[in-house]
């Protein structure tokens, strides 16, 4: 008889497995962030689209020449300090292939606190001891005189060697008054310093306030912004001829500003729409558009 134990010839073990199920963790929800930024950009991406293509050239201009930077460097002309100059120069890294090209402008400095200093050291002991007073004062307007002339002959020879504003040399007027010097900028027929019914300077008429500027701050005289506009209807209840003169005055003082004309110096900026005509010949005249700086002259100290 067989042993129970001893394996019986031809027969194969059977082997039980058995598998355990683990669940799957549950899905992330990262794709759902990115899809979020993908439909985000796409329509960022579309609006641009329709930006560009309902916006005037005009105002792509205006909006291409507010991120062109101008740089002011200071450098050494003649010999002795005797011709140290500002240059002015544009800057391409955010140029557009519209934009003028560079051009550097060589400015010579005023005396601002410093010679005025100098003046009053010199006229303190003839004031001490009683001296000439009213020769005092006239020697001190004719100093300031001569100033403001050599300011003025400086923007326009400025106007004059940069090739891209040679347009603007009729649109450029100085005239020295009682009060002080009056710098115009004044639209011509074919030439605009802001686009219809537009409060951003064109890219002219930027470069024209960083010349302005450039000499500007070197003087110590106050500044007085006024902005003017002809006879004529802008659409909207809202938006008039008064908000579009001084937005403009406005603008021309951030501009001033934005190089580094001191904003203590603004004690006042305005708007007299159509109220004060250049040509009351013609109402409706550009030449009535116009943006008017004044210096206003220094009272000598007593």
């Amino acid at each position: 008889m067989a042993d129970e134990d001893e394996d019986i010839p031809g027969e194969v073990p059977i082997v039980l497995k058995k598998k355990i199920r683990v669940a799957a963790p549950p899905h992330g929800g990262a794709w759902k962030v990115a899809y979020a930024d993908f439909v985000t950009a796409m329509m960022a991406f579309f609006l641009l689209l329709w930006l560009l293509n309902v916006t005037t050239e005009d105002t792509k201009e205006g909006i291409s020449d507010y991120f062109e930077p101008v740089g002011m460097t200071e450098e050494q002309t003649g010999s002795g300090g005797a011709g140290k100059g500002l240059a002015l120069q544009s800057e391409g890294a955010l140029r557009s292939s519209g934009s003028p090209p560079s051009v550097t402008v060589s400015i010579p400095t005023f005396g601002g606190e410093e010679s005025g200093k100098a003046q009053d050291e010199k006229d303190a002991p003839k004031a001490r001891e009683g001296g000439d007073t009213k020769g005092s004062d006239k020697q001190h307007d004719e100093e300031e005189k001569q100033q403001l002339e050599t300011a003025a002959e400086t923007l326009r020879q400025a106007i004059q060697e940069i090739p891209e504003l040679n347009e603007l040399q009729e649109s450029l007027l100085i005239e020295n008054m009682p009060e002080g010097m009056r710098i115009m900028l004044v639209d011509q027929p074919n030439v605009s310093l802001f686009p219809s019914a537009s409060t951003i300077l064109t890219n002219k008429g930027e470069h024209l306030c960083a010349i302005i500027a450039t000499i500007v701050r070197e003087l110590p005289h106050d500044l007085r912004i006024t902005g003017h506009t002809n006879r004529s209807k802008l659409g909207g209840p809202n938006h008039s001829n008064w908000e579009l003169s001084g937005n403009r005055a406005n603008s021309v003082r951030r501009a001033l500003n934005k190089y580094k004309v001191n904003s203590d110096r603004f004690i006042r900026i305005s708007g007299k729409a159509d109220r004060s005509l250049l040509d009351k010949k013609d109402p409706a005249s550009p030449r009535n558009r116009r943006i008017s700086i004044l210096l206003i002259r220094q009272m000598k100290k007593p």
